[in-house]
């Protein structure tokens, strides 16, 4: 058996809050979040020049929205890490195929 060098440990995933959903759970528009962006409040990712989340462990705290100005729920960063949208949960007629025995 060699002896190989100790691998690096991988960096922690990153999830990612839609657009959608942080303005829902904060009780704000998407101007309004392009607004708190430009003031360095936010980092949004971008795709194909549109934003279309935020990095889930870089979100502010409600504290720091209040002091952007923004009058969020105090408890905003549970409901997006605990509650699902609406549209979540999968519908049959989704399904593009299924799989059988026969």
């Amino acid at each position: 058996m060699r002896d190989e060098p100790p691998r690096k440990k991988l960096l922690p995933t990153t999830g990612v809050v839609l657009v959608h959903d942080f303005c829902r759970a904060a009780g704000i528009d998407q101007p309004r979040l392009l607004e708190l962006a430009e003031a360095g409040v936010v980092s949004l990712l971008y795709r194909r020049g549109e934003p279309f989340g935020l990095l889930d462990d870089r979100l502010p705290s409600a504290a720091e929205l209040g002091e952007a100005g923004v009058d969020v729920p105090q408890d905003y960063l549970n409901r997006l890490r605990h509650d699902l949208p609406e549209d979540a949960s999968p519908r049959p007629q989704d399904a593009s195929w299924t799989m059988g025995w026969d």
